[in-house]
């Protein structure tokens, strides 16, 4: 589940819940309360690096849903971040802001957006 929060994030998580299986990720990172534990989504802020972390409920889904879907080769920008899906790299967000992002997809991940083909 992907989402853009205006003007704060954009961001990945698992759609379960549970850490994010993709290999490279780290096995924690600081939590809300500041302890560590496991990360559930990758996300990017208007300000500072991509970066896995842990969200809490509802994080990146649409409470209540369902949420629109954002088909293949398509760009949505809305307030200071882009996001696109692409058939071969996945899902890609950057803050417009600081210029950096993440591409995620199910093999694996980047911290660095992928524009669509030209």
């Amino acid at each position: 589940m992907c989402a853009i929060v205006p003007r704060d994030t954009a961001g990945c998580q698992s759609s379960t819940g549970s850490t994010i299986p993709v290999t490279g990720a780290p096995d924690t990172v600081p939590g809300p309360d500041g302890s560590e534990t496991a990360p559930n989504a990758i996300q990017v802020g208007r300000l500072g690096d991509a970066q896995f972390a842990r969200v809490e409920a509802p994080g990146y889904a649409l409470d209540p849903g369902p949420a629109t879907i954002l088909p293949f080769g398509k760009v949505l920008i809305v307030s200071g971040f882009r996001c696109n899906v692409q058939e071969t790299t996945g899902i890609s967000c950057a803050s417009e802001v600081s210029g950096s992002g993440f591409t995620f997809s199910a093999d694996g991940f980047t911290l660095q957006y992928t524009d669509l083909p030209a």
